[in-house]
């Protein structure tokens, strides 16, 4: 897009920091519920699977439209999962 536009960002890096520590922060989560018996295991499996479909819709542009509902999808599936156990 920038090239498109002859417009380049400084911000990039900055973005791409942001996206990475989004990705990390996911994976994180995910493996904590794995590790621990806070909520089922099928949430943490969810939280850790949001982050390849995203990158497999983000970059490489492959099933734009299958892949990121999916991505956010097993995210609230991750979350709700964490939700409702605290009720366990």
């Amino acid at each position: 897009m920038s090239k498109a536009f002859e417009s380049e960002s400084g911000w990039y890096l900055g973005f791409l920091v942001l996206n990475l520590g989004q990705f990390l922060a996911w994976i994180i989560a995910g493996i904590f519920v794995l590790r621990t018996n806070i909520a089922p295991k099928w949430a943490g499996v969810a939280l850790i699977l949001g982050v390849p479909s995203l990158i497999i819709a983000q970059v490489f542009f492959y099933r734009l439209e299958i892949f990121w509902p999916l991505a956010n999808g097993l995210w609230l599936l991750g979350i709700w999962g964490l939700v409702a156990s605290k009720d366990r």
